[in-house]
Parts: structure tokens; sequence; C-alpha cells
């Protein structure tokens, strides 16, 4: 048909119009109750000179080209958008907020803060041979009156224990267990007068610590004079 011949060729619904204009796009039109055309504002219509296909709204618009699709005021779906995944076809996804939930994308200024945040803690760290097991609480160092510390079966003169949570900062340290009812005693390498600054030891076992690696992230932490702070590092 020739130019704004369709022009009212059919109603749609309530009050619309199928019919083209002055530049032989076709357009399905919708109108106030007065009458008054609203196109672009609702309705839809395709260009014939680009082929694009474009969906008026009275907030936003919605546009189909030979590029890309482009939804005015964001899109919205209702259950899963790729049943088999995501294949950006190796292009950039852009404007990423940083993550915080665990399965939430992480973008590349975040990672590069996590990565640097992680470098800075290792500096100058010492990593010294794993212990058996970490204590979960201040315990009696003189008599500690079992022989399991979180689930872990210690040897006497043989297991070595984190002890990191004495009501008595000093007292802090790597413990050889030398039974139930015997003193324990620092293990050789973290004995009383060694300054273990940025020191850092891997608990093996425990039902709350296993696979736990500890650190003094001090200046100076002399064993049996300096307050020592144990954090934990890194965490299976």
């Amino acid at each position: 048909m020739k130019n704004g011949g369709l022009k009212r060729f059919a109603h749609l619904l309530t009050f619309g119009e199928i019919g083209s204009n002055s530049g032989s796009n076709l357009a399905v039109i919708s109108y106030a109750d007065d009458g008054t055309s609203i196109l672009p504002n609702n309705g839809f219509g395709m260009e014939r000179a680009t082929g694009n296909f474009s969906i008026y709204s009275q907030t936003a618009s919605t546009s189909i080209n030979s590029g890309a699709l482009t939804v005015g005021g964001g899109a919205g779906f209702n259950g899963k958008v790729f049943a088999n995944g995501l294949d950006a076809n190796s292009q950039k996804i852009s404007n990423i907020a940083d993550p915080v939930s665990n399965t939430d994308a992480v973008n590349l200024q975040y990672l590069i803060s996590y990565v640097n945040s992680i470098a800075s803690g290792m500096k100058g760290l010492k990593v010294k041979n794993a212990a058996d097991c970490a204590t979960t609480g201040n315990i009696n160092l003189s008599n500690p009156g079992t022989s399991t510390i979180d689930g872990v079966s210690l040897t006497s003169g043989v297991s070595s224990v984190i002890v990191w949570q004495q009501t008595t900062d000093t007292e802090n340290g790597v413990y050889t267990f030398n039974g139930s009812g015997s003193a324990m005693t620092r293990r050789v390498d973290f004995g009383a007068g060694v300054d273990a600054a940025y020191w850092c030891i891997h608990s093996i076992g425990g039902s709350t610590y296993a696979k736990t690696t500890f650190n003094i992230p001090q200046d100076v932490a002399v064993l049996n004079t300096n307050a020592i702070k144990f954090t934990i590092f890194v965490r299976a």
C-alpha cells in the first residue's frame, strides 16, 4: 500500500491503529481516550530505512537492530535468563558492582585491591612448621586436664598446639603437649625471648580450626614479654 494507505485499517483493543507514516515505516499506534495519537509514547513500529524494530512506552523504549537489543529503563526477567549459561562472545561486561555474596561476580578494581591487601599482609611473613591443632579458648597451660584439644587426640612430647586465645596475651604462642596432667612448654622454635613478629603457622587438624593458617601481624612480638595477638590469615 502507498504511504498512509493503512491509516485506520484496524483498531486495536480500545484505541489503536495499524498504519504507515511518510517514511514508509510500519507502526501500531496507540491513542489516548480523546483520540489523540500518543506514538512514540505508546506503541511499536519498524523503520523501513534502518530495519530497526522499536517498542515505545510512557517511560522508556526498547529497540532491536542489527547490533544490539536496547532496553530503556532496564530489563526485567522472570526466571532464568540463560538456561545454558552466558557466552559474552569475547566482549567485556562493564560496570559490575563490588561483590557482597559468595556467588557474586568480581570486578577488576575489587580484585586488585584484594590482592594488594594480601600482599601487604605478607610482607616479612615467616612460615613456620605446622601445629597439630589450635585452641578454641583459654586453657590451663600448667595442667591442661585433657589430651584432646579441638577434637584432636594429642601425643605427649610430640603434638604441638597453637595457643592463641589466652586471657593473658603474653601466654599465647605455640606449645608442645606433655600430657593431660603436665605443663605445656613452648615449642623450641617458639621459645621465650624469640621475636615472632609476622610469623605464620598452620593448624593441621581440629573440629573448628582444621586447615587454618594463623599469623602474628606485629612489628614486635617477643614471646613471654609482649602481648601476642594471633589472627586467622587463611581458613579452608
